[in-house]
């Protein structure tokens, strides 16, 4: 009788490792993620930093949501340690598939929670660069935080032929020093 225990107790410790198992797979496969998780820091000029938080890439697969806040968020933060340093900052697609040139899959750039420009991907092309901001003046008394997010629009009828379709972008920055110096 204790060996027949022991298989019913290994059975259900087995099934219920199966299960947690099939289901944060499950949902790791229909949940976009960066691939980079790491934090990049790079350096404009010797007191301006701007650091790419889970690092500069983007990579992975999106699945229709109801609201950009629901989508992926791609944090930047930037500070100074003087006053009068500029930085405009870039994004590059590097690889979107044919079906994710929609106009349902959107970007927006926001400051803290205020807008400040967004599109969707419709007539951008592989090897496109993106001027999300544009000589902007860093704050020397605070860190500034801008949120990009990247979300298709649930709230419309979406292609079927964009599910499942990996898109690659990357983030970059330029400063008035024209160096930039990646630190990981």
């Amino acid at each position: 009788m204790n060996n027949k225990r022991k298989r019913i107790l290994l059975s259900l410790i087995g099934m219920f490792l199966f299960v947690v198992m099939f289901g944060t797979g499950t949902y790791a496969w229909f949940k976009w993620r960066s691939t980079a998780e790491q934090n990049v820091n790079v350096n404009l000029t010797a007191s301006s930093t701007i650091t790419f938080i889970g690092g500069p890439d983007i990579i992975g697969e999106l699945e229709p949501v109801l609201n950009k806040e629901e989508g992926v968020l791609k944090q930047i933060k930037i500070t100074s340690d003087i006053p009068g340093n500029r930085f405009s900052l870039y994004m590059k697609i590097n690889s979107l598939p044919d079906e994710l040139k929609n106009s349902t899959f959107l970007w927006a750039i926001y400051k803290g929670n205020e807008y400040i420009d967004g599109d969707n991907f419709e007539n951008y092309n592989n090897d496109d660069n993106i001027v999300l901001l544009s000589d902007v003046q860093i704050s020397s008394d605070s860190t500034d935080v801008y949120n990009i997010y990247y979300w298709i629009d649930g709230s419309v009828v979406n292609n079927s032929n964009m599910m499942n379709k990996t898109v690659k972008l990357s983030l970059y920055a330029t400063g008035e020093s024209g160096v930039i110096n990646e630190i990981e």
